[in-house]
């Protein structure tokens, strides 16, 4: 259950920040280290008769593709995100690395590559926000600490 940080950074966020409403479609995409605060959110949106879906973003993924991806792969746009973008109300992007070395690693042109690949997103992202306010669109980083993964 999230603490009580949680709790209030979520309320504040979807009571003040996005502004949530009955019927409203709310993603909420997030990192498992930031579950704490997701779950708060997700508690939060229904309690404003929200809809809340998870997508979870987990950056082992973004390694195993970096490393062991076709170029085919990495060059793809990630269609889950841009429905979000094209379909819901509202989202939130909880970011929080425990591993802020993950892709060091990783061959620089294919960080450029899938760079490249999501600019869309933006895009779509940018096309699909409310205008001027821009509320409804929410990233956030916990200020608490978010547990390490072991090394």
């Amino acid at each position: 259950m999230p603490d009580a940080r949680a709790h209030e950074l979520a309320k504040l966020l979807v009571e003040y920040s996005a502004n949530v409403q009955a019927g409203q479609q709310v993603a909420i995409m997030c990192r498992p280290e930031t579950m704490p605060l997701a779950e708060a959110l997700y508690e939060a949106a229904l309690g404003r008769g929200g809809h809340p879906e998870f997508i979870l973003d987990y950056e082992l993924t973004d390694e195993l593709l970096l490393k062991k991806g076709s170029a085919e792969q990495i060059d793809r746009t990630p269609a889950v995100p841009k429905m979000v973008f094209e379909n819901f109300d509202v989202l939130f992007k909880i970011r929080g690395e425990a591993n802020t070395h993950t892709l060091s690693g990783v061959d620089a042109k294919a960080q450029a590559a899938r760079r490249e690949a999501i600019r869309p997103l933006l895009a779509a992202q940018l096309a699909a926000a409310p205008p001027a306010s821009c509320a409804g669109w929410c990233a956030c980083i916990p200020p608490w600490p978010t547990p390490r993964t072991p090394t």
